[in-house]
């Protein structure tokens, strides 16, 4: 089955323009529209590549108070900086399988609709409104290769009435958890140990699998959003 891909050229859509002069207070009128049968199409701006974040640099740094206790730590940081370059690598070969930005926007237009009622299209110019998805930053994080992963998402979501070019529904996204609660396959290497060097061992397949995990994860955590104040807008 051929997949539909989505536009994701936001700032051509003239009603989408306005929306960066209107600032980013949280905007809910769901309750004066319907949208059953309607159409809807999803403009985002995502980066293509998630966050993986450890304080590698950090870890190697000389305390000139403990120097000797230094050189362990820098000959670590070596190794695992090795492991990191490796990890990259493997990471770079699934990314070429997996397109997360345009998953994340497919995935949340779909979960979307059953809750508000509304058919999804492929382009702006056959809908009746718009969701545009701005994600600043989202990704796997820690502080340490030996700290616990946390998921971490930073977005904005703004539902458009593409006739009026008025917001319908705003809101912004921040959220953090633990991996263990996440969802995300991350492979048997893990077992229940869920850290940035653990991460660094998975194979490119399991590191595919964890993407495209990742990618329906963070458009599960978009749309919980959209769910939570439609619920409270009845």
């Amino acid at each position: 089955m051929k997949r539909t891909r989505f536009t994701y050229r936001c700032l051509t859509i003239p009603a989408l323009l306005l929306l960066l002069l209107a600032g980013c207070n949280t905007t809910n009128r769901l309750h004066d529209y319907d949208f059953d049968d309607a159409r809807v199409a999803v403009v985002a701006n995502i980066p293509p590549r998630p966050v993986v974040f450890t304080d590698v640099l950090y870890e190697g740094r000389i305390d000139p108070d403990d120097p000797i206790g230094s050189v362990f730590r820098v000959g670590s940081a070596l190794i695992k900086h090795n492991e990191a370059r490796e990890a990259q690598e493997r990471m770079d070969q699934a990314l070429d399988h997996v397109d997360v930005a345009d998953r994340v926007a497919r995935e949340a237009l779909r979960r979307s609709a059953p809750l508000l009622g509304y058919r999804p299209v492929p382009s702006p110019a056959q809908a009746d409104f718009i969701l545009d998805i701005r994600i600043d930053n989202y990704g796997l994080v820690a502080d340490s290769w030996t700290a616990a992963l946390h998921f971490e998402v930073d977005a904005e979501m703004v539902l458009v009435d593409k006739h009026t070019r008025e917001p319908i529904w705003r809101r912004h996204i921040r959220e953090i958890e633990p991996v263990s609660h996440a969802g995300v396959r991350l492979g048997a290497t893990f077992g229940n140990t869920f850290t940035a060097l653990a991460l660094s061992k998975l194979s490119t397949d399991e590191m595919i699998v964890a993407l495209e995990d990742l990618a329906d994860f963070t458009a599960a955590h978009l749309t919980a959003a959209l769910r939570r104040d439609f619920y409270a807008s009845r």
